[in-house]
């Protein structure tokens, strides 16, 4: 190739040890495959298509290739959405250029045609430098624009200078069948990084915890991170976390997201909502005009997932959007739908490098139509006159000319035309909602009392020895007071400068358990079990590590993980150092998990031999019945 994109090899390695806004975890995991993408450069290949599922990481991949290129290379890149078509690529493309034109990376260019499509294609034609276009999400753009889009690419991709690097959730191989294009997948993160990252981020590893999360979080890096970013914005373990999902029955991607939606505040909220109603990337300085805009809050939105900030343009993620459009009531959706439509008439009469929105008018006239048919509609009724119905005859009058009135020229005064700016300052995507200001007062309201509680029994136990603690401890447990025993436990956990402390450490968690248990908080049940496990481990006690082995078995029985449950109850059947009591309690559990009543009667059979005057009644007793 004539035109160079890259100066020297690409070493990852050395890029990693240098500071970068990226996420370092995310470049290790696709080491292999942004090495891949640099030899693309070097390829005659002029397409390049990253796949993988949402979330994943693909356009945080691209966008670091591109920022470690030549300083020549032209970077173009566009986020596709369902409103896309051509001619909102052309105008993108055209606001890129202008500011390549400004910070005098190419020259400015004229042409005599006043066609705007004509105009985009003497940029690419002309401009001789290398260039990489992106487009980002384009398995979001609708099927009758798809086309038009398409042929445009190939088109870019016939000029030797140019690259296309497109991320999607789709192959794409088969839009492009005529052309040479390389497919990349971009993974979700390994075991190993994965545990890198939660160790980096001083989540505490425990390993039946750890791995529930990355089940439920596929691996994929933006799911993740935001468990991560919400673990400490709550200040909970991991447990908690996974316990309030395991109540929330919801879809682990839709879980997280409304947990971080719970960060919006009733200010923001009218952002979200006008996010949520445009569903493409707002400038800016518009935000700024309807009042909107806290570049504060836009930054901690951005941080934690919400929104996505590129350049000067702000949006929502597909997910934050379908769960956002279900929270607004009817009687607001319908106010925004029709300020929606206020902001894209103020836009429609102006040229483009004017408007506030970077759309096309056919964009614009498209979405209109589309906020119209939320729209409440009247009635047209049909008229007809009563005597007509009746069978009377209708005589029609004739109607008389009404003289025009006389207009004193002099009478008239004149109204200026109103400026966009002043247009758009009468339009309010402020709309309130007092169920929101409610439900928002209450929660700070419970938080503080919560808060408020803890502190004070925090500081009344600091005071206390641990057997002051524990016995304390044991006390509320008797009159049921299940919350303070998990507090009290807790600050018996944090005495670590008392003497007797590492003797009762494993009973303190073993306790815990057992009170998590009671209240149905298996996650938390299970972070202490394995803090237990870990310690007689460690004291090589066979007998209290298969019995906790037991317990933490029955948990995975309990919140339906059947396989994991299973994994463990056949080690312990194996084990033939176990007590009777154990062994019948094994094969009791075996005996549930089985779906064949020929070999949980076996189960039955060969527990009766174990029983002895040491194995307890009940264990027994559930045996024979």
């Amino acid at each position: 190739m004539t035109n160079s994109f890259i100066d020297e090899k690409f070493v990852l390695k050395d890029l990693l040890k240098e500071e970068h806004s990226y996420n370092n975890f995310l470049l290790e995991n696709n080491e292999k495959q942004i090495s891949q993408i640099m030899e693309f450069f070097d390829k005659k290949e002029q397409i390049l298509a990253l796949n993988g599922f949402c979330g994943v990481g693909k356009s945080c991949i691209a966008d670091f290739v591109c920022e470690n290129l030549k300083e020549d290379v032209l970077v173009l890149k566009y986020t596709c959405f369902e409103t896309t078509t051509i001619d909102d690529l052309f105008l993108a493309f055209f606001e890129i250029f202008r500011q390549f034109t400004v910070q005098g990376k190419i020259p400015m260019f004229r042409t005599k045609t006043e066609i705007f499509t004509q105009k985009i294609n003497s940029y690419f034609t002309n401009i001789k430098s290398p260039m990489i276009i992106v487009l980002n999400s384009f398995e979001a753009i609708l099927k009758n624009n798809r086309n038009d889009i398409i042929n445009f690419i190939k088109n870019l991709a016939s000029l030797e200078n140019i690259k296309v690097i497109i991320t999607s959730r789709k192959m794409v191989t088969e839009y492009f069948e005529d052309k040479n294009i390389i497919n990349i997948p971009i993974l979700a993160l390994n075991q190993n990084i994965y545990e890198k990252y939660l160790r980096a981020n001083g989540v505490k590893l425990i390993g039946v915890l750890s791995n529930e999360l990355y089940t439920q979080t596929k691996g994929y890096f933006s799911f993740v991170k935001m468990s991560i970013d919400l673990m400490k914005l709550n200040n909970t373990t991991i447990g908690d976390f996974l316990e309030k999902y395991s109540t929330s029955l919801m879809p682990f991607s839709e879980f997280i997201y409304r947990e971080a939606l719970l960060f919006v505040d009733p200010v923001s909220i009218h952002l979200f909502r006008l996010l949520t109603m445009m569903r493409i990337p707002l400038h800016l300085n518009l935000i700024k005009s309807l009042h909107l805009f806290n570049q504060e809050r836009i930054n901690f939105f951005s941080q934690n997932g919400l929104l996505i900030q590129e350049g000067e343009y702000i949006y929502l993620k597909d997910y934050v959007r379908a769960i956002m459009e279900n929270q607004i009531p009817e009687c607001v959706l319908s106010k925004l739908h029709s300020a929606c439509i206020d902001l894209y008439e103020t836009q429609l009469p102006l040229k483009p490098i004017e408007r506030d929105l970077k759309l096309s008018r056919q964009t614009m006239r498209n979405e209109i139509d589309y906020h119209k048919m939320f729209l409440p509609r009247k009635p047209v009724l049909q008229y007809r006159d009563v005597r007509a119905v009746n069978g009377i005859p209708v005589v029609q009058k004739e109607e008389i000319p009404q003289a025009e009135p006389i207009i004193n020229v002099e009478n008239i005064t004149q109204n200026p035309e109103e400026s966009k700016e002043e247009k758009i300052k009468k339009i309010s995507f402020i709309i309130e909602d007092e169920n929101i200001l409610d439900n928002i007062a209450n929660s700070i309201k419970d938080f503080i009392e919560e808060s408020d509680t803890k502190n004070k029994m925090a500081q009344e136990n600091s005071k206390l020895s641990l057997m002051q603690i524990l016995n304390l401890a044991k006390v509320e447990e008797q009159k049921n007071n299940y919350q303070e025993v998990i507090m009290l436990y807790n600050s018996a956990l944090t005495k670590k400068d008392d003497d007797n402390f590492y003797r009762f450490l494993p009973n303190i968690y073993l306790y815990l358990a057992n009170i998590y248990k009671k209240i149905s908080k298996w996650y938390e049940a299970l972070e202490c079990y394995t803090q237990a496990q870990d310690f007689y481990y460690n004291a090589g006690n066979t007998d209290k590590i298969n019995e906790i082995k037991f317990e933490i078995a029955n948990i995975y029985y309990i919140v339906y993980k059947h396989d994991n449950a299973k994994f463990i109850f056949d080690e312990l059947e194996k084990d033939l150092t176990l007590p009777n009591e154990l062994k019948i309690k094994v094969n009791l559990a075996q005996a549930k998990l089985c779906n064949n009543i020929n070999k949980e009667y076996l189960y039955y059979k060969k527990s009766i031999p174990l029983v002895d005057n040491r194995v307890d009644k009940s264990i027994a007793a559930e045996l024979f019945y």
